[in-house]
């Protein structure tokens, strides 16, 4: 499970979303953009395999050194 997965179903669980309360426009844009993050996330994980290579070719690099420089810049 992903933390996007997770993240929907707590929203779920927790009353957070609930049909009886939203309108359907506003449950359809909320699960568009649950798809979209999932999305997103999809290109993420790929950027992390994608990098773990990089790394490895560079000599290898931490996973913090590499989470730092590619996610934490200013």
């Amino acid at each position: 499970m992903t933390s996007i997965e997770w993240l929907e179903k707590e929203l779920l669980k927790n009353g957070y979303v609930n049909k009886g309360y939203h309108s359907q426009d506003s449950l359809n844009h909320l699960e568009n953009l649950f798809i979209q993050s999932k999305e997103m996330h999809e290109k993420e994980a790929f950027e992390y395999w994608n990098g773990g290579i990089k790394s490895t070719e560079e000599g290898g690099k931490s996973f913090d050194q590499y989470y730092q420089e590619t996610f934490k810049k200013n």
